[in-house]
């Protein structure tokens, strides 16, 4: 963000860097975004960005490289909305007029990477070339090949030819490596995906914390998270994505005690039927709800109903309702007709949680889906949004962490992430510090992960051609 007006705080210039090309050799200009922002902020928008700029009254271009922004309001977060914003060539889409002109683009797409596409392969797969102008750095490995095989046998053949530098495993190759001990290493990336039951805080006994609590206690996760040969889930570590620097804390949410979960219900009177094992209250109602559940994923499908079985050991009723996701989303969420619903989220990047828990966000259409009105979180999410001090940014991110995990809204299931087999030895990170510099550093998950590396991944061989000096062969 560049400089800031002197007569008004709501006026703000965005200077963009004069080096970027698009991979047709055409710069990259101020007209690029704004193309991209009228065609994602408009109502019938592929990715609606609408709400993320709310806080944008007009923008203009004011040179080739200079965008002015004049502002509703002026807050601290306000590059996090432009960070989300994925920009289009203005040159390629600007006069497209048809569906089957806009599909060609998406084949054969025009961006701004370390890489471009080179040809999509008969097999399904792609071959992408280094992009000699990018702006940061050009990637030491030329040529990258994304190759589908027909068999396990290919894929193996081509693995131990080192034809083959890393793969999306399946069953049959997670059972061959394990046979065969050195050939390949698992690494993972970060967790990028969030799963959680979205509760509706204005159903009947849902309003109650202590009922929540009772819920999220009643759930061993060891009998829910599961490892498969390409994700691995874990329990929830936080509201933020991992890394980040504005929160370096935890959040404790329950742990599993069935017993103190049947206990708080007792105490909110809910008693255990011992004919039928569902609780009821005062009123003989049952202790029941109906749970929504897309039908179209099976990893969706078979927590849900580890989750219910659960839920019954302390008799507590739960009727799994599996819908399509067109009418789960437009007929379900969006108007908030459910008692709970299991769904998934990217896990953000952004510090600003505005509109999934500010009480603004809980009419129709709204984010809040699970109705949160809390004066306290609340307050918490503005102090967030405007805070520029960072160490009274990471204060409010935990004390919103810790607000989050007491109240319950919903219920956390777990977090998942990727999975990727190397091939062993065969893959280092050359890290870019000027053009034509870099340093060498091993291939790793954790912090450091794959997903931000791998476009700076060399193979062994090119490494050590390149620490020699030996020009690297086509």
């Amino acid at each position: 963000m560049g400089e800031q007006c002197h007569t008004t705080t709501r006026e703000m210039l965005m200077d963009l860097r004069t080096d970027v090309k698009w991979h047709d050799g055409r710069p990259f200009t101020s007209e690029d975004v704004l193309f991209s922002y009228r065609q994602l902020t408009r109502p019938d928008s592929p990715l609606p960005l609408a709400a993320s700029f709310w806080f944008v009254d007009r923008i203009e271009g004011v040179g080739p490289h200079r965008i002015r922004i004049e502002c509703k309001d002026a807050l601290a977060t306000m590059m996090e909305s432009w960070e989300k914003l994925p920009v289009f060539p203005s040159h390629l889409l600007r006069n497209i007029g048809s569906e089957k002109e806009t599909a060609e683009f998406y084949t054969n797409p025009v961006g701004t990477g370390p890489y471009r596409l080179a040809a999509r392969r008969e097999d399904g797969g792609v071959e992408l070339l280094a992009n000699e102008d990018h702006f940061r750095s050009v990637p030491v490995e030329k040529h990258l090949r994304y190759r589908r095989f027909g068999s396990l046998e290919s894929t193996l053949l081509a693995l131990r030819s080192a034809s083959m530098d890393a793969i999306i495993p399946d069953d049959r190759f997670t059972d061959w490596s394990e046979r065969n001990p050195g050939m390949v290493e698992s690494i993972r990336g970060l967790p990028r995906f969030q799963h959680f039951v979205a509760w509706n805080l204005d159903r009947n006994f849902l309003d109650r914390k202590p009922v929540r609590g009772a819920l999220a206690r009643a759930i061993d996760l060891k009998l829910v998270l599961r490892d498969s040969a390409t994700a691995f889930e874990q329990p929830v570590k936080g509201l933020f994505s991992p890394g980040v620097p504005y929160c370096d804390e935890p959040m404790l949410l329950p742990l599993y005690d069935p017993r103190g979960a049947e206990r708080m219900l007792e105490a909110e009177g809910f008693h255990l039927n011992e004919k039928t094992g569902i609780r009821a209250g005062a009123d003989g109602k049952a202790l029941s709800f109906s749970l929504l559940v897309n039908q179209a994923n099976a990893e969706h499908r078979r927590m849900a109903e580890s989750l219910a079985e659960q839920w019954s050991g302390i008799g507590v009723d739960v009727d799994l309702v599996f819908e399509s996701w067109d009418d789960l989303l437009g007929k379900r969420l969006l108007t908030r007709e459910f008692d709970a619903v299991l769904l998934s989220w990217e896990i953000p990047l952004e510090r600003d949680r505005h509109a999934v828990w500010h009480s603004s966000g809980v009419e129709a259409g709204g984010g809040n889906f699970s109705g949160l009105r809390n004066p306290g979180v609340d307050q918490l999410l503005e102090r967030i949004r405007y805070e520029t001090d960072e160490s009274l940014v990471k204060r409010h991110a935990a004390k919103l962490q810790e607000e989050i995990a007491d109240l319950q809204p919903c219920f956390f299931i777990g977090e998942s992430g990727r999975i990727l087999t190397v091939r062993t030895g065969g893959i280092s990170v050359w890290r870019p510090s000027k053009p034509g510099k870099g340093v060498a550093i091993p291939l790793s998950g954790g912090m450091e992960s794959w997903e931000l590396e791998r476009p700076w991944w060399v193979r062994q061989e090119t490494l050590d051609r390149l620490k020699s000096g030996t020009p690297n062969p086509e």
